[in-house]
């Protein structure tokens, strides 16, 4: 870490592991350099030039504007870097610098345009059992369907009645591991962050999160969909991390879906405000206002940006669906998750809509006969 303490603008912007963050984030590489924000807070604004500098050349056009992007080659020839007479500032000079990035960026872009739901970040379960996986790879199971999990310190944890003590883990977890909350389907939960934000985590879920929230930033990984409350902190932004977009935020509450299995990737904005980020790939983050979504195709990279009722969004957290118009398909995806069930039709549904309210308090079968009493369908329900 002491070697960050005398790197200058173009020294973040040809490290190869700088670039590979700054274009293609992930749970340690994220970690890592928000440590490195911690322990050298004088180099904030290299690191943040740098940044500026290595999105100005990557291969999609970027939405940074050109003043910025002047301002930072301008201060990578004085100031600090002048005083420091860098080897590789006298040696190369810009043009260098500049083929480096775009060699590097060209390579990270095509590692970031691969599938990235192999990652273990976002992976989804793959057995019945809802736990709680530690850094140092203990694990807890969690016998009720509904269940509520505490971040009470960053060594203690309440699950239900039960207070776990992370113990051994803890310093692992501090500085490079997450915990990872698993809710396979049939199966949701309340957490409790360590800034007392608060996540329902729906069936077949699971969301990472540091013990305790350090750095500049507030970050947490989810794969799957969750409804989150999140603790106003305007000098510290909450950021959530899915395989296809990150969510910014300083205070609001909204829904995410983002399963693996689902051609789109959805945020849904109740109250406050949103800036969502395609990784790399959008032109400016997008901010949301109330009752508006962003939904992004995963197949066509295609964004789409429109006023909704948010309760169809959210209603999952009070036990029930709400819909309007909404594809049958889509509705009986949703019913499977909640139930852990496999449902099947005869004939074709495709064209088939659905509208009113269904009860996720009863059983699959009447939920299911809901839907038959609106439909022509022919339904088979087998349970998991």
């Amino acid at each position: 870490m002491k070697k960050y303490l005398k790197y200058s603008i173009e020294d973040f912007a040809t490290d190869s592991y700088f670039i590979k963050w700054v274009l293609s984030p992930d749970i340690e590489s994220t970690m890592f350099w928000e440590k490195v924000k911690k322990e050298h807070p004088g180099q904030y604004e290299n690191m943040e030039e740098a940044i500026t500098l290595i999105k100005s050349i990557q291969a999609v056009e970027p939405d940074i504007p050109q003043e910025k992007i002047e301002k930072a080659k301008a201060r990578l020839f004085t100031g600090t870097s002048l005083k420091k007479k860098r080897k590789l500032h006298s040696r190369l000079g810009w043009a260098a610098i500049f083929i480096v990035l775009i060699g590097a960026s060209g390579l990270i872009y095509q590692m970031m345009n691969t599938q990235r739901n192999d990652s273990a970040i976002f992976d989804m379960p793959v057995d019945n059992e809802a736990q709680i996986i530690f850094a140092d790879g203990t694990k807890k199971s969690i016998s009720r369907e509904n269940s509520q999990i505490i971040q009470k310190t960053p060594g203690t944890i309440i699950v239900n009645s039960d207070t776990l003590t992370i113990g051994q883990g803890y310093a692992k977890t501090k500085n490079t591991g997450l915990v990872t909350v698993v809710m396979p389907y049939g199966k949701q939960t309340y957490l409790q962050l360590p800034d007392k934000s608060i996540v329902y985590i729906n069936s077949g879920s699971k969301v990472s999160y540091p013990v305790e929230f350090v750095g500049a930033s507030r970050e947490v990984f989810l794969s799957g969909e969750a409804y989150f409350k999140i603790t106003t902190n305007k000098q510290i932004p909450f950021i959530v991390h899915t395989a296809d977009m990150d969510i910014r935020v300083t205070g609001t509450e909204f829904n995410v879906s983002a399963y693996s299995d689902d051609s789109f990737t959805q945020t849904v904005l109740v109250s406050g405000v949103v800036a969502v980020d395609r990784k790399n790939l959008f032109k400016r983050n997008i901010e949301l206002k109330p009752g508006e979504s962003l939904s992004l195709n995963k197949a066509s990279g295609e964004v789409f940006k429109q006023q909704v009722n948010t309760d169809q969004y959210t209603s999952w957290i009070y036990g029930y669906i709400i819909c309007n118009k909404e594809p049958v398909p889509g509705v009986l995806k949703k019913v499977e998750r909640f139930y852990n069930c496999e449902i099947t039709c005869k004939e074709s549904i495709s064209g088939i809509t659905f509208s009113g309210k269904l009860d996720l308090k009863e059983d699959v079968e009447k939920v299911v006969d809901a839907l038959l009493f609106a439909s022509p369908m022919d339904i088979k329900i087998t349970k998991k």
